[in-house]
């Protein structure tokens, strides 16, 4: 399913009854290369025009609401000067409205074509892998003398591996539930350490994608946490707050104390083609 979420979360569906679109130039991407001295020095993702051709074909006064609906949406990024994400299945990439231009605007009383173009300045889709990791036994489930590229789940416990299937590292938000003292998480060989204390029914949140980390109490008040690492703050250090998931299966281990969930932002130029 198709759809444009602004950053207020109002929403317009390209997939709902009636509206018919034209999706292909989505995937299309581009690699800015910087050459030196006939060699390869750098390459990074080119920003990108995402272009989407939309067709109504309903009632009148329902194509009349729809596009009254898809310039509500639509325009309040730009007002704001903010971007919205436009999703496609479970990966979405952030953009903005950059030009609506109506082709058959007022072909016909139920009848309408409108040519979108999003800009996105860092044109990369994501699809957000939750794992969750409960409180107790963290002893990994079955044993066997060799190793399998994946785990096996205790009842309760949650898995003790998790997956990146992209090709580049992946950002992560690691959310621990309280009641917890100074928790440690190891994912990767990677300490995710924050001496903080946090009460029974709050949470420490540290955030990959933005680079922030709070602790929020029960009353759901919230209290900067940054602060608060521990360990060398450098990329790749071993004990780095913000260090992304490397591609593959990467163990995850901690003592059992507390209950926490990972998101991983699975990266990639394009959606996956298993989503159609």
């Amino acid at each position: 399913m198709m759809r444009y979420v602004n950053h207020f979360g109002s929403t317009f569906d390209f997939d709902a009854p009636g509206i018919y679109t034209h999706r292909d130039a989505i995937r299309d991407y581009s690699w800015s290369i910087t050459l030196l001295n006939g060699r390869v020095s750098s390459a990074s993702r080119a920003e990108a025009t995402l272009s989407l051709v939309v067709n109504f074909a309903m009632d009148p006064e329902g194509c009349e609401e729809q596009k009254k609906q898809l310039c509500r949406v639509l325009d309040a990024d730009p007002l704001a000067g903010k971007t919205g994400r436009l999703y496609d299945d479970d990966w979405y990439i952030e953009c903005i409205l950059q030009s609506s231009v109506k082709a058959l605007w007022w072909y016909g009383n139920g009848c309408a074509r409108c040519n979108l173009s999003f800009l996105a300045s860092d044109p990369v889709w994501v699809r957000e892998r939750v794992s969750v990791f409960s409180k107790g036994d963290t002893s990994g489930g079955l044993n066997f003398p060799f190793d399998f590229p994946f785990g096996f789940e205790n009842a309760g416990t949650g898995t003790r591996f998790l997956e990146n299937p992209g090709l580049e590292p992946s950002p992560m938000r690691i959310t621990i539930y309280g009641p917890a003292k100074s928790p440690v998480v190891v994912v990767g060989g990677n300490r995710y350490e924050i001496d903080v204390d946090v009460d029974e029914n709050g949470k420490l949140v540290i955030d990959g994608t933005c680079k922030t980390i709070e602790v929020e109490d029960a009353y759901g008040r919230r209290e900067n946490a940054f602060s608060k690492r521990l360990g060398t703050q450098r990329e790749d250090s071993g004990t780095y707050a913000f260090q992304r998931l490397k591609p593959g299966h990467q163990a995850v281990s901690w003592d059992g104390s507390f209950a926490f969930e990972v998101v991983v932002f699975e990266r990639a130029s394009e959606k996956g083609w298993e989503d159609g």
